[in-house]
């Protein structure tokens, strides 16, 4: 018999368990944690768990399913939710959990008084039963995305190189400065410049400040101080433009240095705003101990994001997609 309930602490390893597998299906080689999934329930949102009672006596009983939904920005609730691998009743729990996640994402929309938005979820490569439940919940393919990686190592080599032939570097503007985040005030211009060079991006909902670093500070292993600002600093002294910015999340179970986001925006296109704060990123890496690099980069783009990534040395490791479910309310 299958129970829908609200977590409890002692449900987490049992999501963590089940979240990592769905995720090492895609990627073998990814170490998991959980501590993002963990966070979003705990700072309060919706979120439930499938216990099955079997004929055993435990209690409460196993989970063998979860899923949440996080208000991601007006038009957008994202959607994470995974069913035990191989269960036997993987698809009526898959419904279970889908049903839940509308339910739930409708009343949110209502409290926001939209007349409509788009629930998000993913889906790995090949995960074709993911891809049957969703189908059936009214879902569709809406992008791929491809997970790429970089040895750091070798892009600190690369850059040690150009020290001695200055035809090796990318082109850089001379008046474009990279630097940490300080404050708060950082933080503002950093969400200002993802806005500004997202706003053309099929995907993109507007996302107030407030929204922002609440979700941020979701991501596991994340630390401001080590996101990225690049600044166009003008010839005549007055205050720097920031023109791009580079967000990252830090994962030593895996010794991978995380590229959440990279936004250039449209007045700092062509100055080489996104080569100088990769640079900084590589070097970020490698003086705390990092030496892999990853992120994930939209397959479909008109622009070819993928293959200018490529040409940058990081490598496609693995596929994943994004399924949406638009609601009129």
């Amino acid at each position: 018999m299958a129970i829908v309930d609200t977590p409890i602490p002692a449900d987490y390893p049992a999501i963590a368990t089940i979240a990592r597998d769905l995720l090492r299906a895609s990627d073998p080689s990814e170490a998991f944690d959980g501590t993002d999934l963990i966070n979003t329930i705990e700072a309060g949102h919706p979120a439930m768990v499938i216990r099955e009672h079997r004929g055993t006596e435990e209690e409460p009983a196993p989970v063998v399913a979860f899923a949440m939904v996080h208000d991601h920005a007006r038009g957008r609730i994202d959607a994470k939710w995974a069913v035990r691998r191989g269960d036997e009743l993987y698809i009526a729990h898959a419904a279970r959990c889908l049903t839940w996640v509308e339910k739930q994402a409708r009343a949110l929309g209502e409290k926001r008084g939209e007349d409509g938005f788009v629930i998000v979820t993913e889906v790995g490569p090949n995960d074709s039963i993911r891809a049957e439940a969703l189908t059936d919940a009214g879902y569709a393919k809406a992008r791929s995305w491809v997970v790429m990686d970089q040895d750091i190592p070798a892009r600190m080599r690369e850059i040690k190189e150009r020290e001695s032939d200055a035809t090796l570097a990318p082109h850089v503007a001379q008046n474009v400065r990279v630097r940490t985040l300080a404050n708060v005030e950082d933080r503002r211009a950093a969400h200002a410049a993802l806005e500004h060079a997202f706003e053309d991006h099929f995907n993109h909902f507007e996302e107030n400040f407030d929204e922002w670093c609440e979700r941020t500070n979701l991501y596991a292993h994340h630390e401001w101080e080590r996101d990225l600002l690049a600044e166009l600093v003008p010839e005549d002294g007055s205050e720097p433009i920031v023109i791009g910015t580079l967000m990252t999340s830090w994962l030593p179970e895996s010794n991978t240095a995380h590229v959440e986001y990279l936004g250039v925006t449209r007045e700092g296109r062509g100055k080489g705003a996104a080569h100088a704060l990769l640079d900084a990123f590589y070097a970020l890496a490698t003086e705390h101990g990092f030496a892999r690099g990853e992120l994930f980069v939209d397959a479909d783009s008109p622009t070819g994001a993928n293959l200018a990534y490529e040409k940058m040395h990081w490598r496609p490791d693995f596929r994943k997609e994004t399924w949406h479910k638009e609601i009129t309310l």
